[in-house]
């Protein structure tokens, strides 16, 4: 039953981030920061930064992949970066997804099991929060200070795009309150966000 719980719980996250990238979610962030001007160095500390957040409340593993392609994209012709920022990105979802029950494996059983509450998880955040910033702080001073080259794409969000990430952020919080407060599994509030989804999309 928990393995399938399991299951189920990715399986919801990555429907969502899949809509995200077919609307055209992802694609426009990556335009935005191109053409703000940031510098590879900004770049850095922004997918990071982004990574970790976005890892405590979804699969990290998919939080990992989805980032990789971002920085693939933002650092065409720098190699150097996207490998730094890519191992930047992995050790921030690590971290982001030990922050939450919602980002990893261990810590989603835990909570699923009735080990520790949701909250317990915050006490974590310090440790977490250094994990992150040590490694991001020293790889930091050896990624190039230049600045990316203009997208002449324009960003162009599809019809429902932000319906579906409202959708997503009122189904963890369903799926967090569902638990604490009515003790039902955690899987149900994400399928009921799924449903949600499948009404949006209809």
């Amino acid at each position: 039953t928990a393995y399938s719980e399991l299951f189920l719980f990715i399986t919801v996250s990555m429907a969502f981030l899949n809509a995200m990238t077919e609307r055209g979610v992802f694609d426009a962030l990556r335009i935005v920061l191109i053409n703000n001007q940031f510098t590879y160095r900004q770049l850095f500390w922004i997918t990071g930064v982004l990574a970790f957040l976005m890892s405590s409340v979804i699969s990290s593993l998919t939080v990992g992949l989805m980032m990789g392609y971002l920085i693939l994209s933002i650092g065409k012709g720098q190699p150097k970066f996207i490998g730094l920022a890519a191992l930047n990105a992995v050790v921030a979802c690590n971290a982001g997804g030990t922050l939450s029950p919602l980002g990893g494996t261990s810590t989603f059983f835990v909570w699923q099991q009735n080990k520790l509450q949701f909250t317990d998880f915050f006490k974590l955040t310090i440790p977490c929060i250094v994990n992150f910033l040590v490694p991001a702080c020293i790889m930091y001073f050896f990624v190039t200070k230049e600045i990316p080259a203009l997208s002449k794409e324009k960003v162009v969000l599809k019809l429902g795009s932000k319906r579906i990430i409202f959708v997503f952020i009122l189904a963890v919080i369903i799926t967090i309150l569902a638990d604490e407060i009515l003790h039902m599994p955690t899987v149900a509030g994400m399928m009921f966000g799924l449903t949600m989804l499948l009404f949006v999309s209809y």
